[in-house]
């Protein structure tokens, strides 16, 4: 587990969505990576991030490398990003509050 910028956190196990509100997408690759994906997953992620306006760039890489939750100010998840490695690493799909 890792989280950019700071000292290690505990990963979230939910989103905390105070709306009650989800959105989810099955795919989302808007970074373009090499032809075998990126060589880390915090490079994979942080293409993803430089393309995904409004989202949050403090996360916590979690499950075994297969999720990135992506944190408010206080700790909160408010996006999980799902993580695919072929060759290299991906982001493939997300959940989060709306």
């Amino acid at each position: 587990m890792s989280v950019s910028g700071t000292t290690p956190t505990p990963a979230p196990t939910v989103l905390t969505c105070p709306k009650g509100e989800y959105v989810w997408n099955e795919g989302g690759l808007l970074a373009e990576p090499g032809p075998t994906g990126f060589m880390t997953r915090e490079a994979a992620v942080e293409a993803w991030l430089e393309h995904a306006p409004g989202f949050s760039h403090v996360y916590v890489i979690a499950d075994g490398g297969k999720a990135v939750w992506l944190l408010r100010s206080d700790g909160t998840a408010e996006t999980r990003l799902r993580l695919l490695r072929h060759h290299g690493f991906f982001v493939h799909g997300y959940d989060g509050c709306a």
